[in-house]
């Protein structure tokens, strides 16, 4: 197998997992056709290895810092892909899905920084953003619902860019 054909398979992932992301984001009826645990499971193992191939793919122009946003998102998407159990009174899921998301946001803005062409970059600090926010101001209508809408496009672009190389 050579790189390319790794970028296209993990961008092939990221586009399944971040179209999934989308339609599950809403009640598009998707929740009904597949059991869910089994949806996210393709959604967070389609996560995992679009981020491995994006990072890959810019890993030189990214440099340390990249790397300083890439182990923390790499860290939580395996936390998310792992049993939905408690350790020490700490739910695992939501610590994963906050290191994958802020993990992916700093290799976001690390992209922006270096004006490395990194897809998705807009969309995976909005989501970001919107995350923080709703942390400190309850009760916003559609924030979980915005917010996966716009971490999920953030994968479809990424994805595209990796099939299209």
């Amino acid at each position: 197998m050579t790189l390319r054909l790794g970028f296209v398979l993990g961008g092939i992932a990221a586009l399944i997992a971040g179209t999934l992301r989308v339609a599950a984001a809403w009640q598009t009826g998707l929740q009904g056709l597949i059991e869910p645990e089994l949806l996210y499971f393709i959604i967070d193992a389609g996560f995992l290895f679009g981020t491995v191939a994006l990072y890959m793919r810019h890993a030189d122009a990214l440099g340390i810092a990249g790397l300083a946003g890439f182990v923390p998102a790499l860290f939580g998407v395996a936390l998310i892909l792992g049993p939905d159990v408690p350790l020490m009174g700490y739910d695992l899921y939501a610590t994963g899905s906050t290191l994958f998301a802020a993990g992916m946001a700093l290799l976001a803005a690390v992209s922006l920084f270096n004006r490395t062409e990194f897809g998705g970059a807009h969309f995976f600090l909005g989501a970001f953003a919107l995350g923080v926010a709703a942390q400190f101001v309850p009760g916003v209508p559609y924030h979980y619902e915005v917010a996966g809408t716009l971490f999920g496009l953030g994968f479809v672009m990424a994805g595209v860019q990796l099939v299209r190389g």
